[in-house]
């Protein structure tokens, strides 16, 4: 071990404990007999776990082993929406940022939004906030049918499954998941980090700002160019 905080880059040495710790996790089943999963699903759980911390920890860096499979923004098909969210937490100061972005095919800017609330909640929670205030500021604006995407596959789980983990997050998942079966073509999905970039610069940004913002048509000088990549490719 002493070697390999030696040599490995920071972010390897991550990686490489969650590994290990979900192996261990994985042994445990086998020795007492517990149904075990599959190990596709510990690395999916470990590609999981490292995104959404870094996500709530505001880490800019990915996880270099990570980079390697993920995939960037995808365009959704003609005549969809698409929506990125994301939240994180700021501890010291009490705080939840929300980023929000919705696009068409092209890549081109419908809206953006960065908002910071003063409250304290689980990065859960705050995830599915995200979700719902994308789901909302869609139809507030009419722009349906669309897609909403989030790098945080457990709300996403919890709403494709329709069933809430707990009372905490329950009213939210529960009207996420309303509101995408009651409007059609409307859809939500997983997307890695490097899908969901511009968003979570929005959360940094909201962190930042005194009051909230939103845009039109257009988005702020500090995801610019991280739009015109996520169109151009």
């Amino acid at each position: 071990m002493l070697i390999c905080l030696r040599v490995l880059d920071p972010y390897l040495l991550v990686l490489l404990s969650v590994i290990f710790w979900r192996v261990w996790y994985y042994r445990n089943q086998l020795v007492h007999n517990v149904e075990k999963e599959g190990y596709g699903d510990v690395v999916r759980w470990v590609t999981t776990f490292i995104e959404e911390w870094n996500s709530t920890h505001l880490v800019d860096k990915p996880c270099p082993a990570l980079v390697s499979v993920a995939h960037g923004w995808r365009p959704p098909e003609g005549g969809v929406w698409k929506i990125n969210s994301n939240a994180a937490t700021d501890y010291a100061r009490k705080v939840i940022g929300f980023g929000i972005i919705i696009r068409d095919k092209s890549g081109k800017v419908f809206s953006t939004a960065a908002i910071k609330v003063r409250a304290m909640f689980s990065p859960l929670i705050a995830e599915a906030m995200a979700v719902w205030r994308g789901v909302s500021l869609a139809l507030d604006f009419g722009l349906v049918p669309f897609q909403i995407e989030s790098d945080c596959l457990q709300v996403i789980d919890l709403v494709n499954k329709g069933v809430p983990s707990s009372a905490d997050v329950g009213p939210i998942i529960s009207l996420i998941f309303d509101s995408l079966n009651s409007t059609p073509g409307c859809s939500i999905s997983h997307t890695p980090r490097t899908g969901n970039l511009v968003a979570h610069n929005l959360v940094k940004f909201a962190l930042s700002i005194e009051r909230d913002c939103c845009w039109l048509d257009s988005c702020p000088p500090c995801v610019e160019r991280l739009v015109q990549i996520d169109a151009f490719g």
